[in-house]
C-alpha cells in the first residue's frame, strides 16, 4: 500500500471513529423546583414548575426580569458549541414594550417577521398569526449574547414573548 493510501485510510478510520462517538443532546425533561442542575446541562422547565434561583439568575443574565405580571410558560437551556437559554412568558399586551425596554432590547420588532429557532415545548411559533420579532446583541457579564425576541399577540389582550439568547 502506498504511503498516501495509508494516510487516507487512517483519516477515514479516524473520522469514522469520531463520528461514532458523537452523542445527540438529551433533554433532561422537567425538573422540580428543588433539584439542582449544572448550568451546562440541557434542562427544560414546564409552566407548572416554579422558577428556582438558578433559572431566575440565568434569565437575568440575558437582561430580562420576570415580574409578577409575567407568567413563565417554559424555560430550556443547553450547552454545546454555544450556550443557549430560551424561554417564553405571557403578559398583558400593553406590558411588552416595557418588558423589552427594561431588558435593554432597543431593536424595533418587525411585524410579520418570525424567528426560526426551536421554541420551548408547548409554544407554536410557526402557526401563530400575529407575530413580530427582532434580534440584538447584549453585553452580559460573561461576554456578548445574541437575543432573538418574538412577540405573539393573542385575541384575549395578552402576548407571548419568546426569547432565545445564546452566547457568541
Amino acid at each position: 500500500m502506498s504511503r498516501l493510501s495509508s494516510r487516507i485510510l487512517f483519516c477515514v478510520l479516524a473520522w469514522s471513529a469520531l463520528a461514532g462517538c458523537r452523542q445527540p443532546p438529551q433533554d433532561a425533561g422537567d425538573v422540580s423546583p428543588s433539584s439542582s442542575h449544572p448550568s451546562g446541562s440541557p434542562v427544560s422547565i414546564s409552566p407548572s414548575t416554579p422558577l428556582d434561583g438558578l433559572t431566575r439568575a440565568e434569565i437575568a443574565r440575558t437582561g430580562f426580569a420576570i415580574t409578577a405580571d409575567t407568567e413563565v410558560l417554559g424555560v430550556h437551556r443547553e450547552s454545546g458549541i454555544d450556550s443557549q437559554l430560551r424561554f417564553a412568558v405571557r403578559m398583558p399586551a400593553g406590558r411588552v414594550e416595557a418588558f423589552l425596554e427594561n431588558a435593554g432590547f432597543a431593536e424595533p420588532l418587525v411585524a410579520g417577521r418570525r424567528v426560526f429557532q426551536t421554541p420551548v415545548d408547548g409554544i407554536d411559533t410557526r402557526g401563530a398569526d400575529h407575530v413580530a420579532s427582532a434580534q440584538d446583541r447584549y453585553r452580559a457579564d460573561g461576554g456578548s449574547l445574541v437575543r432573538d425576541v418574538m412577540r405573539i399577540d393573542a385575541d384575549d389582550g395578552t402576548a407571548i414573548v419568546h426569547v432565545w439568547a445564546y452566547s457568541l
